[in-house]
């Protein structure tokens, strides 16, 4: 496990409220160990609802961030009931519901941080296990079981299953949205994320079905260029963390090839991703 990096804000040190952001360093885990809730903040940026976690522990309050290499940051000692909706900033409306929802259970979360191992074992709900059959039903039993595998016609179970050896594995940026139907124009989906630092190389990206997400990005926080004829998608402030559409020119894509969050107009918006598609191919056509 890596070592736990304790926070070191910028202390003013007259006393002042102080600031610790759950940003995407990948991997990274924190400690703050002198939160003090009534001035203290956490800000969480614009992080989705659905991107970080926010629990009690017995160690204190944890804030992760499970797709981004177990990021994490630990308010030492301080639990739920200390917390005000002050405490915890957001801009994604769906992470601001997330964090109410959570400071609403403080009183369901107060005895986390005291319960003992003992405790834990004792309240664990552990399912009785099934009788085990007499030896006539279990013989009888494995025999049907075989009857049945002899029934099955062979060619029936090849066309469900597929050979096992021509079965490829999907691209990684793709793998996570393939066949997922959310395409606007039926394809499969490339989810810009913020994977740290990460070189995502997309090789078999297809302007006629699929389509890019950006989420809850907003156009601040993308630049859209193009490489050697194939375009770039940067996730700025983030370790160099770029999307190549392979062999894809600005000129192949479309607006139909955007798409982001119901609430998020980065792909229209000034300054957006269509915007800056048109600044590459200078073609009026695009929307």
């Amino acid at each position: 496990m890596d070592p736990v990096d304790p926070v070191d804000p910028v202390d003013p040190g007259d006393g002042s409220p102080r600031e610790f952001t759950l940003d995407w360093q990948w991997g990274k885990q924190e400690e703050v160990q002198d939160f003090n809730p009534a001035q203290d903040t956490v800000n969480i940026g614009w992080i989705g609802g659905g991107q970080f976690e926010v629990e009690q522990t017995d160690d204190g309050v944890l804030f992760t961030l499970p797709g981004n290499g177990g990021r994490s940051l630990l308010l030492v000692g301080i639990v739920v009931a200390d917390l005000t909706a002050n405490s915890i900033l957001a801009n994604d409306a769906a992470a601001q519901a997330k964090i109410e929802d959570f400071l609403a259970n403080a009183e369901n979360l107060a005895d986390v941080g005291t319960q003992s191992e003992a405790e834990n074992v004792d309240t664990t709900y552990i399912p009785e296990a099934p009788e085990a059959p007499s030896a006539p039903e279990e013989a009888a039993a494995s025999s049907s079981r075989d009857d049945d595998a002899v029934a099955a016609p062979a060619e029936e179970t090849e066309q469900e299953e597929g050979p096992r050896e021509t079965q490829d594995a999907p691209e990684p940026a793709l793998a996570a949205a393939a066949n997922n139907g959310n395409g606007a124009i039926g394809g499969d989906t490339v989810e810009i994320n913020w994977d740290w630092a990460a070189e995502e190389v997309i090789t078999n990206f297809d302007p006629a079905t699929d389509t890019i997400d950006f989420g809850n990005l907003n156009a601040s926080q993308v630049q859209i260029t193009e490489e050697n004829n194939s375009v770039v998608i940067e996730v700025l402030d983030n370790g160099g963390h770029t999307y190549t559409l392979n062999g894809i020119s600005a000129d192949d894509l479309t607006e139909a090839n955007f798409e982001a969050d119901d609430f998020n107009t980065i792909v229209t918006e000034d300054g957006g991703v269509v915007d800056q598609i048109h600044s590459i191919n200078q073609d009026d056509n695009l929307i």
